[in-house]
């Protein structure tokens, strides 16, 4: 929570929204940043505890991506929690791993 004033200078948001001022404004930003950061550990939460899903079922679709014996992953940021019970940075850096 900011310390924000009560000084009355209407601000549109970047949302559409009518604030009080610049510093309700940033508070509205920062308190929506932080429900939706929440909403998306908890989804990938979700995710990783109903994964019972095997490496070959998982990695069945990059199988057939392998340049010379290698898998060519992106650096997505999309954590999984593989069968092996570790934290992979996403689904192909978890299958490079098996493959």
């Amino acid at each position: 929570k900011l310390p924000c004033t009560r000084e009355n200078d209407p601000i549109q948001g970047p949302d559409g929204r009518m604030h009080g001022n610049t510093c309700s404004m940033c508070e509205a930003f920062f308190q929506a940043e932080e429900e939706k950061k929440k909403k998306e550990a908890e989804s990938r939460n979700k995710r990783q505890s109903e994964n019972t899903t095997s490496f070959e079922e998982l990695c069945s679709e990059y199988r057939k991506s392998r340049k010379n014996g290698q898998l060519l992953c992106t650096r997505e940021n999309d954590p999984i929690k593989g069968p092996d019970g570790k934290i992979h940075g996403n689904t192909c850096s978890m299958c490079e791993v098996f493959l």
